[in-house]
């Protein structure tokens, strides 16, 4: 249990990163939906249970030890025409994967600058320090960071989903009905979400993960990520006009109670890092040694200067536009799940 536990609070920190935990993730792919988001957070939750589950299988029966390996596997890598698509598709995985890190890094300056008054270069320079040395450290950094933080994460989330006073029996919506494709943002957040945690599931390999591991795994994975998802999503019925809002989630707890704005920053503060730190770490995991310290100290720079276009921005443009590319990966994994069983 101790193996099993450690396992899903790397893969719980990896996927509640800033645009989760500030809310505006669950905003745009499920609360607009109304009472059809809860049905998306329960088919988006699903989904990710259940690429967890085919990862685990397919690393372990096709004796993967990297993300590479992972695409040649899923692409058929040989032919030319299968060669295109793996060099397309792992371009765009790490474009992407670069791209999180530094909406990361944007939200944590967010943080400092809207709740501190402090100005956001210096939250940025501090995560880009903790960042910094957080990957020389490598897999053993990552899973020591999640299992310290992670469970206070999901303690403070849940505190706040209990003393949040709405009442959810005479809910109302005060935005548009959008009911027909919230399915496809639910396909849409999985995949994207996906492109991030897949590459980290493959480094968790080292820790020889059972059948029935990996069954429970996915299965308390999928209920901690509706769980913690429906928090989210009740926290933002405090609020009018959350599009206009960088950080809704802070807004929404401070109509409950002021202090807990300042406390649930922390919640917010933890769940930037541990998922800054996976997507920095799936990003630099695939090269070898040297272009590795090096590429860890190029993009950690550069998020100094990139992550000023603002972390609402990048959440809004970038995430629904990569999560259809990433519905291909997940079709091609599918796919090579099928073949292998």
């Amino acid at each position: 249990m101790k193996k099993v536990g450690r396992i899903i609070f790397v893969i719980i920190g990896t996927i509640i990163g800033a645009g989760f935990a500030s809310g505006k993730e669950i905003y745009l792919f499920f609360f607009r939906h109304q009472k059809h988001g809860l049905y998306g957070l329960i088919l988006a939750s699903c989904l990710i249970g259940s690429i967890i589950y085919m990862i685990f299988k397919l690393v372990d029966k096709c004796n993967i030890n990297n993300y590479s390996d992972f695409l040649k596997n899923i692409c058929g890598y040989g032919k030319k025409i299968n060669n295109i698509l793996f060099y397309s598709i792992q371009f765009i995985i790490r474009i992407f994967l670069l791209i999180s890190f530094y909406i990361m890094i944007a939200g944590f300056g967010a943080y400092f600058e809207q709740e501190l008054g402090i100005n956001k270069i210096i939250g940025i320079g501090i995560i880009c320090i903790l960042c910094y040395y957080s990957f020389k450290k490598k897999t053993k950094g990552l899973i020591k960071i999640n299992t310290i933080f992670v469970p206070i994460l999901i303690l403070l989330i849940l505190y706040f989903g209990i003393k949040n006073p709405y009442n959810y029996e005479n809910a109302t919506y005060n935005i548009t009905n959008i009911k027909n494709n919230w399915i496809t943002n639910s396909i849409i957040y999985s995949s994207y979400n996906s492109i991030i945690l897949i590459p980290i599931l493959i480094t968790l390999k080292n820790n020889k993960i059972t059948k029935k591991e990996n069954i429970l795994i996915s299965i308390l994975c999928t209920i901690l990520l509706f769980v913690l998802g429906k928090t989210i999503f009740f926290l933002l019925f405090n609020l009018n006009n959350i599009q206009n809002l960088e950080i809704p989630t802070i807004v929404a707890v401070s109509k409950c109670n002021f202090i807990y704005r300042y406390i649930f920053g922390i919640v917010l503060l933890i769940s930037i890092f541990t998922s800054c730190i996976s997507c920095g770490y799936a990003y630099l995991e695939d090269f070898e040694k040297e272009k590795y310290e090096k590429r860890n100290k190029i993009i950690c720079l550069s998020s100094i200067f990139i992550s000023q276009i603002g972390f609402s921005k990048l959440v809004s443009m970038l995430y629904p536009v990569f999560g259809i590319l990433g519905i291909l990966q997940i079709l091609l994994l599918i796919k090579a799940y099928i073949v292998t069983s």
